[in-house]
């Protein structure tokens, strides 16, 4: 959710509100979302405009979380869901803001885009690292403040929210990635005799002293080593709790209205622009330094600590129109009740018993209605006094809020300005239809129940968050990826996969679907009102293992042969690609601007990644360490290496050829494959050379396996599903089909170039890319490329003529060298076909 302008408030007065903090030997509750995103931008490098680098991005996350383990602390990870309906004008705003900025992306830019199966990807890891992980059905900071409550724990994010909530919370930016050893400190008595100091004329003689008895802490680590003292390992990072910020200056209960009073996704500011402007105070406004939302932070600080909560909450309901009363304050308490629930889901979830807690007073409060408030006198009468000498300054405030409304708007549309007049008629009336029913779905979301079988595979992390809105908002919200904006968006070719899965989420009464994306060529989104493409599907069992079945019907409109492409693929392919297969499959058909080198690049990854890597165990992505660490070893291999014939591997199976390759292999073909790792240097040259098609094509595949996962795991996993990590990495894929597009032969590049010290490779891309010629028949080895079967003509080497030719006599000519003996040979024969045509 979000509170405007209180994290840069409290980065900029760290010293006041943050303490020093060690973590270790605790239990943490972490918002998945936040640290999902930051973690991403730490290993992004200018990277995002190529579609994602999963597999980096996947060693990251495991890295992080080794961390927590070595330090001893046990995370609970909780995980935002779907959009709630009265957040919808704020979804839309941030939907209209990423098209714009995916627009003008490039690499190596600030501009930062996050891709479209990261989440997933952060899941996964988890579940490889063994955290225990919660999904929660919409916006996971109410539950993830209530269970650090609850556990008496911090929370690690990085969301203003939780300078709100009552705990204690650790910003992510404050945490040092580097383990710190220290010792228990132990304390050592010793007994020391104080002798006074000799006199002048004193004889020397044994004096005597008063014993005093002295301890002593024991911080050396050698030391400690010697006599066993414990050590324990720890995170250095900073924390805030709430005393922090209300400490002297405000009661608990007033922050979640400060909150609100600054604005969030909730409540617009709006309601609030006539109180601002009778409350701003002069020496505020003087501060230069300040952006408008810091000195509104400032004023309301001030404010604030002179009233009551119930006061304030009747000041602030007197700055609006009579009729307008109840409904901001049915807005208002409902923030504020959201701030203070106790009810966890995922305590319950995780294993936890769950204890009655008494409500707070700030619930009484909220139970009031307006009429009960404004009958309330205020506790602090002078205040209003205050007011009035503020209301002089009343036309000048109003000018200074003018220009700050003007300023905080094009901060918040990113420099993309889109005028409400500029929109469609459909989607202006799709927008206020929805407007009408919020309230009565926000009414009716309290009633509604989720399957079981749906909130089983949910609350666990197997699906991503979009069902929820499938299910309870029947809305797609389509964000789109690094895309070509004179094309359709990049989820189109995937649509009919998407219907499958809103046909079985909905069956047997299947409604309309409102489909938000982004307009061609423009920097604005449109909704559309889609009717579903299959007929009513009656016959779904959710309990039904493995149905394979409603995946044939996905794919018997594209291929007149789907049965025979799923029975080659699941006999000849590992289980671990067949899902993978099967959505490059579907892509390359669908795709109107894909060819044989994409296919030939998607293969080419799955090897390096899947083989090469898991062989070579942790592989380098940087050349220059790569080279630096195996380079006397690959000049060994290079000596001592014996190349298999094709025939001898051509009736093995792929598993038996992956499972007898050796490590040495896959180190010399990763040698000529690792610098497709690393972005171009010509893009710190010239942007001009980013190929923004190339992007889109991959992004479609994207979407594809995106929704194609989703629906495997509903149908309860008929085949293994897919780990994106271990297939896609949008710079390698990037780079690798430029390499492929600038060759007359890509074939014999891969064979002779690519995979030339290890034919089993070879040999596995080739298996491969037959099975999938097979399932596209119109992409045959003599029609994928207009040079694919040509046998390349050595060129001829070049003769570099003398700046001053001299005429050559055979005389003088008998004593040059060698080199010249056969030039001269030639000119002789010239000389006598001259002869003989005459």
């Amino acid at each position: 959710m979000g509170v405007r302008g209180l994290t840069t408030f409290i980065a900029k007065n760290a010293s006041k509100y943050l303490d020093p903090h060690e973590l270790h030997d605790c239990n943490l509750v972490i918002d998945g979302d936040s640290l999902c995103s930051q973690l991403y931008k730490q290993i992004d490098h200018g990277k995002s405009a190529f579609g994602g680098n999963y597999d980096e991005f996947y060693r990251h996350v495991v890295e992080f979380f080794n961390l927590l383990k070595q330090c001893n602390v046990v995370p609970y990870v909780l995980l935002d869901g779907g959009y709630e309906m009265r957040k919808m004008k704020t979804t839309r705003e941030r939907l209209r803001s990423r098209i714009g900025v995916i627009k003008y992306i490039v690499p190596l830019e600030s501009y930062f885009v996050l891709p479209l199966m990261m989440r997933e990807v952060f899941v996964n890891a988890l579940k490889n690292c063994h955290v225990k992980l919660y999904r929660c059905l919409f916006e996971a900071d109410n539950e993830i403040a209530i269970l650090a409550r609850k556990l008496n724990c911090p929370v690690l994010s990085y969301d203003s929210d939780f300078y709100i909530f009552d705990g204690q919370y650790i910003p992510f930016v404050t945490i040092t990635p580097k383990i710190y050893k220290k010792t228990i400190t132990s304390k050592s008595s010793y007994e020391v005799e104080i002798i006074p100091k000799k006199q002048k004329g004193q004889k020397n003689v044994r004096r005597k002293g008063k014993k005093v008895t002295i301890e002593v802490e024991d911080n050396d680590e050698s030391c400690s080593q010697k006599t066993g003292a414990p050590t324990y390992n720890y995170l250095d990072c900073s924390i805030y709790t709430i005393q922090n910020l209300t400490d002297g200056v405000l009661e608990n209960d007033m922050l979640p209205l400060f909150a609100i009073m600054l604005g969030n996704d909730f409540i617009s500011r709006k309601w609030f622009s006539k109180f601002y402007r009778n409350v701003r105070k002069r020496k505020v406004n003087k501060k230069k330094n300040l952006s408008p939302q810091q000195k509104r932070i400032h004023t309301l600080l001030n404010w604030l600590q002179h009233e009551s909560l119930i006061s304030a909450i009747k000041k602030i309901l007197e700055c609006v129109k009579q009729y307008q009363r109840p409904r901001l304050w049915y807005q208002i308490r409902t923030a504020m009740n959201g701030y203070r629930l106790e009810k966890s889901k995922s305590f319950e979830y995780f294993g936890f018993k769950e204890e009655v807690i008494e409500q707070e007073d700030i619930h009484n409060i909220c139970d009031l209605t307006v009429d009960e408030i404004m009958a309330l006198e205020c506790e602090n009468e002078s205040e209003q006094e205050e007011e009035e000498e503020c209301e002089d300054d009343e036309s000048e405030n109003e000018a200074s809020e003018a220009e700050e409304e003007k300023l905080e708007n094009s901060d918040q549309e990113d420099g993309f300005e889109t005028k409400k007049s500029e929109e469609e008629d459909f989607v202006e009336k799709v927008e206020s239809e929805e407007e009408e029913v919020v309230a009565v779905e926000v009414y009716q979301r309290k009633n509604f129940e989720f399957p079981e079988w749906f909130l089983n595979l949910y609350h666990s992390g197997c699906t991503p968050r979009f069902p929820v809105d499938l299910i309870r908002n029947h809305r797609y919200i389509n964000y789109p990826q690094v895309e070509d904006f004179s094309a359709n968006d990049s989820n189109l070719i995937a649509y009919p996969i998407l219907n499958m899965l809103y046909s079985l989420l909905h069956t047997p009464n299947i409604p309309s679907l409102f489909y938000y994306t982004r307009i061609v060529k423009q920097v604005r989104y449109e909704i559309k009102k889609l009717d579903g493409i299959f007929p009513e599907i009656t016959d779904f069992d959710p309990n039904e293992k493995k149905s394979v079945r409603f995946i044939h019907r996905i794919f018997e409109r594209s291929f007149a042969n789907y049965d025979e492409i799923f029975k080659i693929i699941m006999t000849e392919i590992p289980e671990q690609y067949q899902l993978y297969i099967l959505a490059v499959i579907y892509w390359i058909k669908r795709s109107s601007s894909t060819d044989s080198n994409f296919l030939k690049s998607v293969i080419i990854s799955l090897i390096v990644m899947n083989i090469i890597d898991k062989k070579c165990e942790k592989m380098h992505r940087d050349a220059g360490m790569f080279q630096k660490k195996y380079e006397k070893h690959l000049r060994e291999l290079k000596e001592k290496a014996t190349i298999a014939s094709e025939e001898s591997l051509k009736d093995t199976s792929i598993k038996s050829i992956i499972k007898n390759m050796t490590k040495q292999e896959a180190l010399l073909c990763m040698e000529s494959l690792v610098n497709n790792f690393e972005i171009s240097a010509k893009f710190i040259r010239k942007h001009a050379d980013f190929n923004r098609r190339i992007v889109h094509t991959y992004a479609e595949l994207q979407a594809v396996i995106y929704n194609l996962s989703t629906v495997n795991v509903v149908l309860n996993y008929p085949f293994e599903n897919i780990k994106i990590e271990n297939f896609f990495n949008g710079l390698f894929l990037y780079n690798i089909y430029s390499s492929l597009k600038s060759r007359n032969n890509s074939l014999e590049y891969i064979k002779f170039h690519l995979f030339k010290h290890s034919t089993a490779l070879f040999v596995i891309f080739n298996k491969i890319f037959d099975i999938c010629l097979k399932a596209l028949p119109y992409l045959s080895k003599e029609t994928i490329n207009n040079n694919e079967n040509l046998q390349r003509v050595p060129k001829k080497p070049k003769v570099k003529k003398p700046k001053n030719p001299k005429p050559i006599i055979a005389n003088d000519c008998a004593n040059e060298s060698t080199e010249n003996e056969e030039f001269i040979d030639m000119n002789n024969q010239f000389s006598q076909l001259l002869k003989n045509f005459e």
